[in-house]
């Protein structure tokens, strides 16, 4: 067969990964990507990067019917990027099922996708050590500063949670056994019902299901 007749190869964007079913991350895309990020038939991109998306981006999404979602993050350089507010904006994002599938870039995938990556992964109350371990296999040089670890350490905010959750989040309920991280409160600054919605706070090492402590294990 000519070579003329062979389909373009796919080709995953830098540092692709699999977060959780439906949840992908990777470094920016470029046009070479994006026949490999049609496939995954996304509803979301989420990009964590100083300026707009490029016009070849915007098009993708809009001829995919891709909705793009820019949170503004400076350049890496020699303190973390990320804010905890952005860093609660963006797992907001992840975590709504109306948003998925889902790619979540940076500009090289590593650093800032990573940070985000990480404080889902304490939401989903993985110790420190497992979500540590992972951020490090997408690292350039395989080291993490001490700034970027204390940034997931310190990470502990108020984060609103809608009901349905996807079901990679606590199994899909909201119900904690033992370990853990996570107090909840209904919240009542939302339109929606307070049955439904909910607000977590990131503390230490004790659950809380709306005014009551709930035994149980966790990751």
């Amino acid at each position: 067969m000519s070579a003329s007749w062979l389909p373009a190869p796919l080709i995953p964007p830098f540092r692709f990964g699999t977060v959780e079913p439906e949840v992908y991350r990777g470094a920016y895309p470029k046009q070479r990507n994006l026949r490999y990020l049609k496939r995954l038939k996304l509803k979301t991109i989420l990009s964590l990067v100083p300026d707009e998306p490029d016009e070849v981006f915007q098009e993708f999404c809009r001829e995919q019917r891709i909705r793009p979602i820019h949170l503004s993050v400076d350049k890496v350089k020699d303190n973390v990027p990320l804010t905890y507010n952005r860093a609660v904006e963006a797992v907001q994002i992840i975590i709504d099922p109306d948003n998925l599938p889902i790619y979540v870039h940076c500009l090289d995938g590593a650093v800032v996708t990573g940070l985000v990556v990480c404080c889902l992964r304490k939401l989903q109350t993985w110790n420190i050590s497992s979500a540590m371990g992972e951020f490090l296999r997408f690292l350039r040089g395989g080291v993490i500063s001490s700034e970027e670890s204390v940034f997931v350490e310190k990470f502990g905010s108020e984060i609103e949670i809608s009901k349905p959750i996807p079901p990679w989040l606590w199994e899909g309920q909201i119900t904690f056994k033992n370990n853990s991280i996570v107090e909840f409160t209904r919240s009542n600054r939302s339109r929606k019902s307070e049955l439904d919605v909910f607000i977590t706070r990131l503390v230490g090492f004790t659950a809380w299901w709306y005014c009551g402590r709930v035994p149980g294990s966790g990751r």
